[in-house]
């Protein structure tokens, strides 16, 4: 069963490599494709290279998530299943093998797992955690999203097409934990967005926006316009977040 499941973690300018972890998920017979979307220093991964099922792919330019995820989805079509795992993602495989041993009947029947750590059940989902049925997934992946709302976009364009997705609750997954972008001040976290990445956010929320009000169909107008007013305040958060960061650095400055 081990060998009908392959992890995807697309790699960006990494710092920490959580080695041990992917060694653990190797070793427990699954394999692992790292998609190179920046230069990466490839002696950290010396000792993951000596298993036959750790890939590399990718040409250390920024491709972004959407075609990476295109990429993995053409080329490993072999698999029945794909986990996408953020690379500062805390993951611990004994658990996952537990529960998708016990449960591979109920996941087979679904074409997006969603596998979230937290009390309150999320009304949207982020890549890392998802599970992909490759055979029963047949969504490609829009490039123009590129990084931001492609999760959002997966998850809404599923449901637009009548598809259910599992959104399951487990410890054997962290997303909070290890995050490099958030900052703390007087107790107060947020997120490090650079003015790039809040122009992306910008742009293909109202992008998603757009689609949600004039492309997709649900179940009912409500959830649509809960859709809407959802997206307008994460575009709205990292607005926030790009502003409060100015904020400090002038203050900082000033100081």
């Amino acid at each position: 069963i081990m060998n009908r499941i392959v992890f995807f973690i697309p790699l960006f300018n990494p710092g920490h490599i959580l080695v041990d972890q992917y060694k653990s998920i190797l070793e427990s017979g699954y394999s692992i494709v790292f998609y190179k979307n920046s230069k990466i220093n490839e002696s950290h991964f010396n000792e993951l290279k000596l298993f036959k099922n750790c890939f590399f792919f990718g040409n250390e330019t920024n491709d972004g998530i959407s075609i990476s995820l295109n990429n993995a989805f053409t080329n490993f079509k072999e698999y029945d299943f794909l986990f996408f795992l953020d690379q500062d993602t805390i993951f611990n495989i004994c658990g996952f093998n537990n529960y998708f041993l016990n449960n591979i009947n109920l996941l087979s029947k679904q074409s997006l797992i969603y596998f979230f750590n937290s009390v309150e059940i999320p009304f949207l989902i982020t890549n890392s955690g998802s599970l992909f049925n490759l055979k029963k997934f047949d969504l490609t992946i829009n490039e123009k999203y590129y990084v931001e709302f492609i999760d959002y976009w997966i998850y809404l364009k599923l449901l637009s097409k009548n598809n259910k997705v599992l959104k399951i609750p487990t410890n054997f997954i962290d997303h909070k934990s290890n995050q490099d972008d958030v900052k703390s001040f007087n107790g107060f976290k947020f997120k490090n967005y650079s003015q790039t990445r809040i122009k992306e956010i910008i742009m293909n929320g109202f992008s998603l926006i757009k689609e949600v009000i004039f492309e997709m169909k649900f179940y009912a107008f409500s959830y649509k316009l809960k859709v809407i007013k959802s997206l307008i305040f994460e575009i709205s958060i990292s607005i926030f977040n790009f502003l409060f960061h100015i904020f400090l650095i002038s203050k900082t400055k000033v100081d």
